[in-house]
């Protein structure tokens, strides 16, 4: 793997697991079982997504109340280690999202759904039948750090259990091919994409509980049309 695109990946990873909290109705249950506050990149990206909130206005009461949790914490460790500069940036992010606005919260959340589908009819849909919880779309953006995370590993095989019949797990591979586009340029990485495919609609395939209970197969098809003919258009 080139090395901009294992930065690339390692940054959509962050970013996703970083919302994942955000975005979280039990924040407190997730640090329990990994704090990512003593992460070195905690900081920065999340100076980055207040800084993206205080333009687009994406975050709802529970996100800011999250986000004001966690950064509370760093701050009173950094005030116990006399960590003078994360204190004056803790303050900062602070006071920008202080002053930042939650108009578009529910228009945020319908994009992004939206954007990470190869159908995006049929998302619209899936929406207007209220399919998707908003008030758990912390999942979804945690899908979306795990999808990452196993593009970013070194086993090609293995499909991690929690990604199977993980319905989110398809919208990540559509998201991530449209915002790293370089993955196509990696034959491991494309392999591993259509493998989560693959292992998905087996798996459907052979239980027919599974099938007429999910959605996952029209899914699959969608995005595998959607990643051949990205993959293909890549070549040229």
């Amino acid at each position: 793997m080139s090395e901009s695109l294992e930065k690339s990946l390692s940054s959509y990873y962050c970013d996703a697991l970083l919302n994942s909290y955000i975005y979280s109705n039990k924040l407190s249950e997730l640090l329990d079982q990994n704090n990512i506050l003593n992460a070195e990149w905690f900081l920065d990206c999340m100076e980055f997504n207040v800084d993206f909130n205080k333009k687009y206005e994406v975050y709802g009461e529970q996100e800011r109340k999250n986000c004001y949790e966690m950064i509370s914490r760093v701050l009173y460790k950094a005030i116990e280690d006399n960590d003078v500069e994360k204190v004056e940036k803790c303050n900062n992010i602070t006071r920008t999202l202080n002053s930042s606005g939650k108009d578009n919260y529910y228009e945020y959340l319908i994009a992004t759904f939206i954007y990470a589908s190869a159908n995006s009819r049929r998302a619209a849909k899936l929406i207007d039948s209220n399919y998707v919880d908003f008030n758990l779309f912390g999942d979804f953006f945690n899908t979306l750090a795990n999808v990452a995370a196993y593009l970013a590993t070194e086993d090609i095989e293995r499909v991690p259990k929690i990604l199977v019949l993980d319905e989110f797990a398809i919208h990540a591979l559509v998201d991530i091919s449209k915002r790293i586009p370089d993955v196509f340029n990696d034959s491991t990485v494309v392999q591993k994409m259509f493998n989560l495919l693959i292992v998905n609609k087996y798996v459907i395939y052979n239980d027919k509980n599974k099938k007429r209970e999910t959605i996952l197969n029209k899914e699959n098809t969608s995005t595998f049309k959607y990643l051949k003919k990205t993959y293909k258009r890549s070549l040229k």
